[in-house]
């Protein structure tokens, strides 16, 4: 990570280096490398400025999702609180969004907000299409679990296989 503050650089540059900080970064949180990854992340925030919602949407929900992550495996929750606003706050469709609410509800029940997380994952699911109780209980996720049991009791692995792959790609990101 060689960028300087002091160096001017063209906005289609700026740019370039913010991506190569990202891919950098990605590959810094696959070798557990945190720190070096924070140093990426907030490098290519940086060289994106004060536009970077409007003229980097797909880069900055990358950064942001991975500052957020990386907040979150540091243990910095008040870090993490203020990158998933930040996206909260500029992100444009309920498919960019998922990533930073599966984030919200590790963030909200890390903070011991169990009901807020569970509410969180909810609406995901609902918004998703999928449909639960509204006076979801243990006895009744026992029950549902029991029945779900029993329906695979006979199914096989090998039968598994032969369905279909899932399609939707909004479901597949969730």
């Amino acid at each position: 990570n060689m960028y300087r503050q002091d160096v001017a650089i063209d906005p289609q540059e700026r740019s370039h280096i913010a991506k190569i900080n990202a891919t950098a970064a990605k590959f810094a949180i696959a070798a557990s490398s945190f720190e070096q990854a924070r140093s990426y992340v907030d490098t290519g925030m940086q060289l994106l400025g004060d536009n970077r919602w409007k003229e980097e949407y797909y880069l900055s929900l990358q950064l942001y999702e991975m500052s957020a992550s990386i907040s979150c495996f540091n243990g910095d929750m008040g870090g993490m609180s203020i990158c998933l606003h930040e996206v909260i706050s500029n992100v444009h469709s309920f498919e960019d969004s998922l990533t930073t609410s599966g984030l919200l509800a590790m963030l909200l029940a890390a903070s011991m907000k169990n009901q807020e997380a569970i509410s969180n994952c909810l609406f995901i699911l609902s918004s998703l299409g999928e449909e639960f109780p509204e006076d979801l209980n243990l006895a009744t996720a026992l029950n549902e679990l029991a029945l779900v049991q029993t329906t695979l009791a006979n199914i096989t692995v090998d039968k598994l296989k032969l369905l279909p792959a899932m399609t939707d790609k909004t479901k597949l990101n969730a």
